[in-house]
């Protein structure tokens, strides 16, 4: 067999692969057992920063690129792996990723929003899971409320992590919008 066609075949192989894993990513979201979410460490939400430190410390976390914080049109990463300076303080059972809870209007909405309306619908009965800073940083500005208000989503869902906290279960649905702007 020419080298061509064995190359072709061997990627497009790959490539349905691939897009089989997107489009069931994108459906169903993935999940994780026994994941630590800590609470926000930084957050830097300036263009030339674009620095989101806290949340889950996924497995094989240089990885899992989908389901971190991104920006455009291809998965870019601009988080990075949360400091495990101390060990999980509680334990919860099942989660929704959602994200940080940010203290700017227009970053919640374009950054998160998406996840969020996806994640209120996907299991009625999962809490939302947002990471927020320590017990001793801002409480969530008012609009974060008002945001879930509006989805619909009550709030005694929302499980803010304000301390380590390992999840027995942990699933996160896509970002379902990039900001290109």
């Amino acid at each position: 067999m020419p080298i061509s066609i064995l190359s072709r075949n061997l990627f497009e192989d790959i490539g349905r692969d691939f897009w089989h894993d997107i489009v069931r990513y994108r459906s169903r979201g993935l999940e994780f057992r026994d994941v630590v979410v800590y609470p926000t460490q930084a957050m830097a939400l300036a263009k030339s920063l674009g620095v989101v430190r806290g949340g889950p410390d996924w497995p094989y976390f240089p990885f899992q690129i989908v389901l971190r914080h991104c920006r455009g049109p291809v998965p870019i990463r601009c988080d990075a792996r949360p400091d495990a300076t101390e060990g999980p303080a509680e334990r919860a059972g099942a989660g929704l990723w959602c994200g940080p809870v940010s203290h700017h209007f227009g970053h919640m909405v374009a950054d998160f929003g998406m996840r969020i309306a996806a994640s209120a619908r996907f299991d009625p009965d999962t809490p939302l899971v947002f990471s927020t800073w320590d017990r001793d940083g801002p409480a969530p500005p008012h609009f974060f409320w008002e945001i879930l208000d509006h989805l619909g989503v009550p709030r005694g869902r929302v499980r803010l992590v304000a301390r380590p906290t390992r999840f027995a279960r942990l699933r996160a649905l896509p970002q379902a919008a990039a900001d290109e702007a």
